[in-house]
């Protein structure tokens, strides 16, 4: 829609680049590819939020090279002024995102319940909607972790930061991973971080 409207308006296109925009090609028709293609082909600027992110770019349109710019992702601060403690009964271990196969989350349980054989003392807490959380909800259940591994679904913001603030610390297992901004938050959270190296 976007290089149509810019073949009857002039106007001035920024793309901004945040992750599955990108590292989601594969998953694309022929024809959205080349629509995605033509769009960084034609933007006058594109933004991307890392590095890594930047060169997958380029090596899908390798003419966009000298427009494309890495501008870091934030977060506001001032949200985690909040102390607020989370209400869960025993301590745990805190992921939250998307319950998707590029976040990992399936490896994070089966990781959980190895490691839960020599501490009894945690929880995993899952905050998050998607695709996998039957299954994850089952493999959970086909490990013994069914009272351990706890499925919250969606978390507003606000409860983001307090699922931060009584958490242990916070844990990332992507597969792919083009910035992670909850990592930055759980950072922001003073949380310790344990991520995949992507």
């Amino acid at each position: 829609f976007v290089l149509w409207l810019r073949r009857r308006a002039r106007f001035r296109l920024i793309v901004s680049l945040h992750g599955h925009d990108v590292l989601g090609d594969a998953e694309r028709s022929a024809y959205e590819r080349r629509q995605f293609c033509q769009l960084l082909a034609q933007a006058d600027a594109i933004t991307a939020c890392s590095a890594d992110l930047r060169a997958r770019a380029i090596a899908l349109v390798p003419s966009a090279a000298p427009r494309i710019a890495v501008h870091y992702n934030g977060v506001d601060l001032t949200r985690f002024a909040d102390r607020t403690p989370y209400e869960h009964p025993r301590p745990y271990v805190l992921y939250v995102g998307r319950l998707v196969s590029t976040k990992g989350v399936d490896l994070l349980v089966q990781a959980f319940a190895q490691a839960a054989q020599n501490n009894s003392e945690l929880d995993l807490l899952l905050a998050g909607e998607g695709e996998l959380h039957q299954s994850l909800s089952a493999q959970a259940s086909a490990l013994g972790m069914e009272k351990r591994v706890h499925l919250l679904g969606r978390a507003s913001p606000q409860d983001v930061v307090r699922l931060l603030n009584s958490a242990q610390f916070a844990v990332f297992p992507s597969r792919a991973e083009p910035f992670g901004i909850v990592a930055v938050e759980a950072m922001a959270a003073g949380k310790a971080v344990l991520a995949t190296h992507v």
